[in-house]
């Protein structure tokens, strides 16, 4: 709990309470925010952010830019730290409270250990430390589920609808509706997300959002060069091991092996493969009412297969543990436990153990960042394959049990 305290507490509260117009603010946040209609109504605030955005360009998705609408009319960086701080500390408690919900039935030790594993999860430390739009994402999703398990499907879809439009990632779940043949919550977030693309081709203009740009460019290169350490996608991984560069703690982006131009295709198959087995398999059981196990996998597919990610990305897999908590009780397979403690070790908790780096630092030099080394190495992207592998041995083994857990409710 001392590094929760210390890294979602203590620095980043000292952080925002100390900020000044002249400070650098770095982070996703702050290079998407303020959105560009700003330049009209308060330009004073785009020149005190360090956004790389000019003009009329943006970033993510517009939920951010709807969320942080208030925010806008600010002239006070601190004031704006301070607030989107405090709301992401709300968001938080309620993902927490609501992951507590869907484990309501199960005793208090096993809650107990649900929000130490959220708590002590290093990828929430760096969503807090850069403000990013994340942990309301994983609050929408978390709200989805909870309605879902209460029957409110048009609510679940309105609810997914709002996540997919803040970052992208959670339009896995619009196919996810249509297998399980929940028509309301199909066609609720089918129009909310069709809602929100119109008013936002009125107002910032889909052509000037850098995030598709990016997509659409990767997807025509032949290679995408996203060997970048923070990226822990099954991509990023693979392009990493047949990199034919050395680490060096400085280095950003690695130059691609001289068959990246081969690795694509196959990549590209692999990516697929794994979302094609994981909606197989929902498909074989979508009689089967797992729903938190299937919010679980394919929360842990939407980090997985993209061309790229971050490294605050698997807060989502947190869904996934707290599935595989409830899945391991019900059904009384312990042995599941091992896997899941060592997938949530490398996804989550191996850069806080400071003993790893007299096992592995040795064999470079003393001046290599760690938290750079242990991703350069995958160990999040390993233990993610590994927890999505699990979760598809749930879904796929789903028996009389699951269909339990609506009825709790």
């Amino acid at each position: 709990m001392y590094s929760f305290y210390h890294k979602v507490l203590r620095s980043p509260i000292k952080c925002v309470i100390h900020l000044k117009d002249s400070d650098r603010r770095g982070g996703d946040f702050w290079y998407n925010f303020p959105p560009p209609f700003v330049n009209k109504y308060n330009p004073s605030l785009r020149s005190k952010t360090t956004t790389d955005y000019k003009g009329n360009t943006w970033g993510y998705g517009p939920i951010q830019h709807i969320v942080t609408l208030p925010l806008t009319f600010s002239h006070s960086i601190r004031f704006i730290g301070i607030t989107w701080l405090a709301v992401n500390y709300i968001l938080l408690i309620g993902a927490i409270l609501l992951s507590l919900n869907v484990l309501e039935k199960l005793p208090a030790s096993l809650k107990i250990l649900n929000v130490v594993l959220w708590l002590g999860y290093y990828p929430l430390f760096m969503a807090f430390d850069e403000n990013v739009i994340e942990i309301f994402e994983l609050f929408m999703i978390m709200l989805s589920l909870q309605f879902l398990l209460k029957k409110k499907d048009i609510l679940v879809g309105v609810a997914m609808g709002i996540a997919a439009m803040s970052k992208f990632l959670p339009i896995v779940f619009l196919p996810y509706f249509l297998i399980k043949r929940n028509n309301k919550a199909f066609f609720a977030m089918l129009i909310t997300v069709l809602l929100i693309v119109i008013v936002t081709q009125f107002t910032l203009g889909w052509q000037n959002n850098d995030s598709l740009k990016l997509l659409l460019t990767e997807s025509m290169q032949n290679s995408h060069y996203w060997t970048y350490w923070r990226s822990q996608t099954i991509s990023s991984a693979i392009e990493r091991f047949f990199s034919q560069s050395d680490y060096t703690p400085n280095q950003i982006y690695y130059p691609q092996s001289t068959s990246s131009a081969v690795l694509k295709p196959i990549i590209t198959a692999i990516m697929g493969f794994t979302g094609l087995i994981a909606f197989t398999v929902i498909f074989i059981r979508r009689k089967k009412e797992n729903y938190i196990v299937e919010y679980g996998l394919l929360s842990s597919l939407m980090i997985l297969i993209p061309s790229h990610g971050q490294i605050y990305y698997p807060i989502f897999y947190l869904i996934g543990y707290t599935a595989a908590l409830y899945w391991v009780y019900k059904t009384k397979r312990y042995y599941a436990s091992v896997i899941l403690g060592i997938s949530y070790l490398l996804t989550g908790y191996i850069m806080q153990i400071r003993e790893f780096d007299k096992i592995l630092l040795p064999a470079y030099n003393s001046s290599i960042n760690r938290e750079v080394f242990f991703h350069f190495l995958s160990f999040p992207a390993y233990g993610g394959i590994m927890l999505f592998i699990l979760l598809l041995f749930m879904c796929y083994s789903a028996n009389s049990y699951c269909s339990t857990i609506t009825k709790e409710y």
